[in-house]
């Protein structure tokens, strides 16, 4: 536990939102695609009740790493480096949402102008594409701190 002494506040805070955001997208959504391919009368109650145990998962492990990592103390202001760092993580981000974003609209398109030959996956199901876009948020904030992390770390 030594290591923790030895991080910034801000690294600490990092890992921790790095650390939360991939255990709750892990839980919820294997979870949800079960529940959305499958062909249950009470869909929309199982997944409500899912969104509310992720949402506490999420609280519970955000309280443990906070008591873990003690962000007691103040956290310095950015300087130039840290403000470049974040905002190079931001645009990778951005870059991967977006790419994401026209893919599935691609999909959406060609699903709907070709229906027997472009159909890969089955985009008629109402809940998927709210998923997918979900997906696209939770990779692009996965990707934000994992690089604002890695050049934290690595200095450049």
């Amino acid at each position: 536990m030594g290591f923790l002494q030895e991080m910034a506040i801000r690294e600490k805070r990092l890992w921790a939102t790095l650390l939360v955001d991939a255990i709750v997208a892990l839980y919820y959504f294997p979870n949800a695609l079960v529940l959305i391919m499958s062909s249950e009368t009470g869909l929309v109650s199982a997944l409500v009740g899912l969104v509310i145990k992720s949402t506490m998962l999420g609280i519970v492990l955000g309280l443990l790493l906070s008591l873990l990592f003690r962000f007691a103390g103040a956290e310095l202001a950015a300087d130039e480096r840290e403000k470049r760092f974040a905002a190079r993580a931001n645009v990778a981000g951005y870059w991967a949402l977006q790419v994401f974003a026209v893919l599935l609209i691609w999909q959406l398109g060609a699903s709907a102008l070709f229906p027997n030959f472009y159909r890969i996956p089955d985009l008629s199901n109402p809940f998927l594409i709210p998923h997918l876009l979900l997906l696209a948020l939770i990779v692009s904030r996965l990707l934000k701190s994992g690089l604002e992390l890695f050049y934290f770390r690595r200095g450049y």
